[in-house]
């Protein structure tokens, strides 16, 4: 009898466990739940975004001149003299480019007035322009700091309840672990958030700080499940931080691809213009007069391979990245795994990707700025054939392996795709 006593005694307990475990399980999910809804979320964006923090000045030949040189994408800024309604005229006129309108600059920098006249006067602008064919998003904030979250978050809001069929932007600056970044997306998941760092100073390079801040910046895009977007040095200007350089065609190409193979779903280029407004930046892609600069042709080209590229990276998911010899401090190694079994050679980041079918695609990048890299890639046993992504038409090209290797020439900073064709 008491040894059955016993055996209930305990049976019963650990009944009792079980049940207040699963309860406890059940209030958590139920409250992730609600935690979740309480978070205000933008409306996704459809296409990748390629334009210049400074854009073209509000001229017919300059937007011409921008989107000859491979932009889609114009932002509306008001500290160049921009006229929103100029932008919006303009971006009819010339084909094939978008705008973005700038909330920042316009409402919330510089606001001295009451919440309750800042939103009206949101509110009036955003019915004004929400029909607006080409105006494709809003630019919420640049780089916020914690006593204006709240602020930037209601106006987010305000903005929503007007006009769900934009996308809505916010840039922030670099910080370990992106701990202002997490309160904001805590609160609110725009459409696409961006980082910016310049690498590329009159003294240095800092690109090995450049990847642990692009390595945590994506951790973060998969976190939330949000886009990012990055900006690419493209100017040369005074910085009480190191001054910085204009970068030569070997570091832009690496910045670019760096992007992509960290699974960027968008470039903007700081800057364009050399902006008027500015004392310290001295030239950019193009000069003070409006004038291309010998960056113009080399972003060019850039930009209508990233177009070529972009359907299919817009359908892509960062899986892993990884870096062949020494990476930087904190960074991921590359391990033989049953898609590469090898790669010959330093100095390469290769990027994982999946689409949302199934299908697996690697990107490698050379971190050479100054040299050609021969590289030799071993496919492992889920891999049967590869596909190469052509960067000029964006069609998938067979490449022809010898024993499962296939020999590579990336020029300096470069960077391809592929498709992998399993046996799996």
């Amino acid at each position: 009898m008491l040894i059955r006593r016993l055996k209930e005694t305990w049976v019963y307990r650990r009944c009792s466990i079980l049940i207040i475990f699963s309860l406890l399980i059940i209030v958590k999910n139920f409250t992730s739940v609600a935690l979740s809804e309480d978070i205000l979320k933008a409306s996704p964006f459809n296409y990748f975004v390629i334009g210049g923090w400074v854009g073209p000045h509000q001229t017919k030949e300059q937007y011409y001149l921008y989107k000859k040189a491979g932009f889609n994408t114009v932002l509306e800024y008001l500290w160049e003299g921009d006229d929103y309604t100029q932008t919006l005229v303009l971006v009819q006129k010339v084909e094939g480019l978008k705008a973005i309108l700038n909330i920042d600059q316009k409402f919330i920098r510089h606001n001295m007035e009451t919440e309750d006249v800042l939103f009206e006067k949101v509110k009036g602008f955003i019915m004004e322009v929400k029909d607006e064919k080409n105006q494709v998003g809003y630019f919420l904030y640049d780089e916020p700091e914690r006593h204006n979250i709240s602020l930037i978050v209601k106006t987010a809001e305000h903005i929503l309840q007007i006009d769900r069929r934009k996308f809505i932007w916010m840039n922030f600056y670099v910080e370990k672990d992106f701990s202002i970044a997490r309160t904001v997306l805590n609160k609110l998941i725009p459409s696409a958030i961006s980082m910016d760092f310049y690498p590329f100073e009159v003294s240095k390079n800092r690109m090995n700080e450049y990847y642990c801040y692009i390595d945590w910046f994506r951790t973060l895009s998969l976190e939330y499940d949000v886009p990012f977007w990055t900006f690419v040095q493209s100017a040369e200007w005074f910085d009480r931080i190191g001054d910085k350089r204009l970068p030569n065609s070997g570091e832009l190409r690496l910045l670019v691809y760096t992007n992509l193979a960290y699974g960027a779903k968008g470039l903007w280029y700081y800057t364009y213009v050399s902006p008027r407004h500015s004392k310290s930046i001295k030239t950019a892609i193009l000069d003070k007069n409006d004038k291309p600069t010998k960056l113009y042709e080399i972003v060019k080209n850039l930009n209508r391979e990233v177009s070529a590229l972009a359907p299919i990276l817009m359908k892509l998911k960062s899986m892993e990245v990884v870096h062949t010899g020494i990476p930087p401090k904190g960074l991921s190694k590359f391990k033989p795994n049953n898609l590469i079994s090898g790669i010959s050679g330093d100095n390469i980041i290769i990027g994982y990707f999946q689409s949302g079918n199934g299908s697996k695609y690697i990107m490698l990048v050379n971190k050479l700025t100054n040299n050609y890299k021969n590289v030799t890639l071993e496919l492992g046993q889920d891999v049967k054939s590869l596909l190469l992504i052509d960067k000029q038409t964006g069609e998938e090209c067979k490449v022809n392996l010898m024993n499962k290797k296939y020999e590579i020439c990336l020029q300096a900073g470069d960077g391809m795709l592929f498709k992998i064709l399993g046996a799996y």
